[in-house]
Parts: C-alpha cells; structure tokens; sequence
C-alpha cells in the first residue's frame, strides 16, 4: 500500500510537469530579460522534479537516495531566488527605480 509519503510526492511531480509546461509557455512569449528569468525558474522547477523523483525511488527502496534529495532543495531554492532577483531587477529597471 502506498503511504502518504509517496502520494505526495506523486502529486508534487504531477504540479512540476504542470509548473514547467506553464514556464516553458512563458520563456515562449517574453523577451528583454524576462525570459532569462523564467530560464532559471524553469531550472529550479526542475530540480524539484528531479528530487521528487529520487525520493519515489528512495520510499520505494529502488535506490538508496541519501543526501542528494537534500542538495537538490538547496539547489532548488538558489535556482527559484536567482530567477526571482533578476526578475525584480528587470522590474525595477522598468519602473525607472534603477
């Protein structure tokens, strides 16, 4: 049977393929910048998936994840910020902040 573990980490990988078809129609429309943003968003989405995927093998006992699992949401989260900074400074530049 399969525990709560597993099933959320299930519906995480379902939301990161919902996540990267949404970013990739993103990067498709934008330029000037932007898309550069949503680049390492795109990245960091990934990321995500791929530690989800570990830690489904992990709880299924496929393989032996160890720490990667936790260095893929340190990753994650350098990814997600650096995306959202170049974002704010795009937006600032626009605004005539900078």
């Amino acid at each position: 049977m399969l525990d709560l573990t597993i099933i959320s980490n299930f519906i995480i990988l379902i939301l990161v393929l919902f996540a990267i078809w949404l970013i990739f129609g993103v990067i498709w429309r934008t330029r000037n910048g932007l898309d550069i943003c949503h680049k390492y968003l795109l990245v960091a989405i990934v990321i995500l998936g791929i530690g989800s995927i570990l830690r489904i093998l992990d709880e299924l006992y496929l393989i032996s994840a160890g720490i990667v699992p936790k260095v893929l949401d340190i990753l994650f989260v350098v990814f997600f910020i650096f995306g959202l900074w170049k974002m704010r400074n795009i937006i600032r530049r626009i605004n005539g902040e900078i």
